[in-house]
């Protein structure tokens, strides 16, 4: 068994481990205000992990200041500023696992860092690996993650097709309700319908549902609501669902559904006209989106 906590927004006061089944490790080292340093002894994995991550530590260092902005003026126009930079840090920091895998393809943390690799990089690092590394203790990871490459390259090719994009008629499509009713798309036709694809580990979507909320309440006579879940688990669905008082329609997503709307970030919202045309489409959690809305409505 592994137990491993890691992903592109760890702080670097975190002190990250991979615990594998018969073995020990001794992680010794000092915390500071802003970083924390140490070594690790007792596994190679640990031993070289540590030391990797001291060549990447002052980008996360510099992730975390720019997070901290970013948790502020998010939603400023200039926002878009910082989420480049911070980008251009994350590319930095992948720099470094890239170069280790590179120098290592056999090893276990060699398969690690590629798993870590986002979706755009995951296809060309894979295939940097030796099968020690394709078929070692991140094995079933790996082959979920080209699952989801896989995935992505039929979104991206469904938007070159530009299908879902204004204009053009929505999809029909059926779901299960948080009720266990089948739901359609074209049973709400002659209504103005906004898709919301959200999920309930997803923080900016759920940040920006009591303004989802008040917005229902305004134009509740005239516009539905359809929540899709997406990627999510069916209890903690339901108990985002309860616990955010989310009263319009709530369905249970499949990967046909995000697939065939081209869903690669969320939340994403589409706006639906009462003949089943696509209207508007955006992509995050912005104040734009309602005031597009409040427009459309007008």
């Amino acid at each position: 068994m592994i137990f491993h906590k890691s992903n592109f927004a760890v702080s670097a006061c975190a002190v990250e481990a991979t615990i594998m089944a018969d073995s020990e490790i001794e992680i010794k080292g000092k915390a500071f205000d802003n970083k924390t340093e140490y070594m690790a002894s007792g596994s190679d994995f640990m031993r070289d992990f540590a030391q990797i991550r001291d060549d990447y530590l002052i980008y996360d260092m510099a992730i975390d200041s720019v997070n901290a902005l970013i948790n502020i003026y998010y939603q400023d126009p200039g926002s878009e500023k910082l989420f480049n930079e911070r980008g251009r840090l994350l590319d930095k920091k992948r720099d470094v696992k890239l170069n280790y895998i590179r120098n290592n393809r056999n090893t276990d943390l060699a398969g690690l860092y590629t798993f870590q690799m986002p979706i755009m990089r995951f296809m060309e690092t894979y295939l940097l690996l030796e099968d020690n590394a394709k078929n070692g203790v991140y094995k079933s990871m790996l082959q979920s993650k080209l699952k989801r490459t896989k995935e992505y390259a039929q979104v991206q090719s469904l938007k070159e097709k530009a299908t879902i994009s204004k204009g053009n008629p929505a999809p029909d499509f059926t779901l299960t309700s948080i009720d266990g009713e089948k739901i359609s798309l074209s049973g709400f036709k002659g209504k103005w319908i906004v898709l919301d694809f959200w999920g309930s580990w997803c923080a900016p979507c759920l940040n920006g549902m009591s303004q989802m909320k008040s917005m229902y309440d305004k134009y509740k006579d005239k516009l539905e609501i359809v929540g899709i879940a997406c990627k999510d688990n069916g209890d903690n669905w339901r108990s985002a669902v309860k616990s955010n008082e989310l009263n319009w329609t709530q369905l249970f997503g499949d990967d046909s559904v995000h697939l065939e709307y081209a869903i690669e970030a969320y939340p994403t919202k589409i706006v639906i006209d009462p003949m089943g045309t696509i209207v508007y489409k955006a992509i995050g959690e912005t104040i734009g989106f309602y005031e597009e809305v409040d427009k459309i409505m007008e």
